[in-house]
């Protein structure tokens, strides 16, 4: 229950700049070269090609955890104990519980004979119930 592991936040432009309140801070090394190349003079503040503060965001998870945060597993350790008997795959790959999620990754999760498959929208660190369901959007199995 500490810190984001990694972060950045490639969200979407507009979004960067938020009412006071928001944690931020400015790129730095490789990151700062990518977001310029991503966002070129838009990203700028005035467009004096000041650099811009981005606000923190939670871009990877523990699997297990993010399980448990999206509530399609009640509790982290049923989800470990799922990704230990190869109960959950990503993107095709049985995955172990500390594999680190991603926007875009496909989650595959067997629940006894039923098979849930999912795509991951958003990574966050809390998130209140009703808000759980759009950190994935679920994918029809074949």
């Amino acid at each position: 229950s500490g810190a984001p592991r990694k972060i950045l936040d490639f969200a979407g432009a507009p979004d960067f700049i938020q009412a006071a309140g928001s944690e931020f801070r400015r790129p730095q090394g490789a990151l700062a070269g990518a977001l310029a190349r991503r966002f070129p003079p838009a990203a700028s503040l005035g467009g004096r090609g000041a650099p811009i503060l981005f606000r923190k965001a939670v871009v990877f998870m523990r699997l297990d955890k993010w399980l448990k945060v999206s509530r399609l597993i009640k509790r982290r350790t049923v989800a470990n104990e799922a990704c230990d008997n190869a109960r959950v795959t990503v993107n095709g790959r049985p995955a172990k519980a500390s594999y680190d999620v991603k926007v875009g990754d496909k989650l595959t999760i067997q629940f006894g004979q039923r098979t849930l498959s999912v795509e991951v929208l958003q990574v966050a660190e809390a998130v209140r119930k009703d808000d759980a369901v759009a950190m994935y959007r679920e994918i029809p199995v074949e």
